[in-house]
């Protein structure tokens, strides 16, 4: 199985040291996230997991556990997504380091580990007006000025739009309420201006660039643009990226509990939603409205 750590939480911002009891046990338990009576146990054994795919926004934490990681059996056999977005100290991302602190970390874990292994994700892309203003402008001068600083560093780009979930929404209600900030879908033309300029940018620079999980109009831009569909953890591109993996057939087919749009192919997320501390406003996998009172993340699955 292909371990994805994890699309739920930010395992190695937080949670580094059970996720080093889970491999020195040799299994995790995966709670349902529709049915809090419900879990599955996965084996974490080397020769039961082909690959792990990390995603953080600031693995640094977790650097103190990799020598571990690798000599526990799965040395060369992980990779990492690291989300870079240019909203720290705003609501939208007010509880992360710095930026220029997790540019630093993103070349620390890229000398010790690897370009090859290194994922940027510029994502969510988050148009605003009001009182913090994102817009065509500011996303095309932000994505060049990254790209300036972390192409040496990766060579793959994940691109993605917000998505508007129940979830996500009642936060933006509250931003625009307490804070003057209004959130809007950017229209046609401002994809494909912003899509082509990433586009052109990135290959400038030697950078591959996908689309994550868009929907059709979106991803019909996209790819007219020369941006190619997303697949964040995809059989094909995790051989590529790790020469010594080689994925079973069994899992070389679409992710059956993903979007319907989503390129991924199978793996298995662990941790729990709810449960990561940075509080994200635009965040879909942390619903503080309606958990903030009741918390409990000393849970045995986290």
């Amino acid at each position: 199985m292909i371990i994805s750590a994890s699309r739920r939480t930010d395992i190695p911002a937080f949670y580094g040291e059970w996720f080093i009891r889970r491999l020195r046990d040799g299994f995790v338990v995966i709670p349902n996230p529709f049915n809090a009576n419900r879990f599955s146990i996965q084996s974490l054994h080397p020769a039961d997991v082909e690959a792990i795919v990390f995603w953080s926004k600031n693995p640094l934490p977790f650097f103190t556990y990799l020598p571990e990681i690798d000599r526990l059996g799965f040395d060369k056999r992980y990779l990492f997504h690291l989300t870079l977005n240019p909203y720290h100290q705003t609501v939208f991302e007010p509880r992360l380091p710095t930026l220029s602190e997790r540019v630093n970390t993103f070349f620390k874990l890229a000398d010790r580990i690897g370009e090859k292994r290194m994922i940027w994700r510029y994502d969510p892309i988050i148009f605003c007006r009001g009182n913090l203003h994102f817009d065509l402008s500011f996303h095309k001068q932000a994505f060049f000025r990254l790209t300036k600083l972390l192409h040496p560093f990766t060579k793959k780009v994940v691109v993605s739009f917000l998505d508007f979930y129940k979830k996500n929404q009642r936060v933006f209600k509250t931003l625009r309420k307490q804070y003057g900030i209004d959130i809007f879908e950017p229209d046609l033309k401002e994809i494909d201006d912003l899509t082509k300029n990433i586009k052109e940018i990135a290959s400038c620079y030697g950078l591959e660039v996908f689309g994550c999980c868009e929907k059709n109009e979106f991803s019909k831009i996209m790819k007219k643009n020369g941006i190619k569909p997303g697949r964040c953890i995809h059989f094909h591109d995790i051989e590529d990226t790790l020469p010594e993996v080689k994925i079973p057939n069994k899992l070389r087919k679409k992710d059956p509990g993903q979007r319907v749009n989503c390129g991924c192919t199978m793996s298995k997320d662990i941790g729990a939603y709810h449960t990561c501390w940075y509080r994200c406003g635009y965040c879909y996998a942390t619903d503080f409205h309606r958990y903030k009172n009741n918390l409990n993340l000393d849970l045995p699955y986290l």
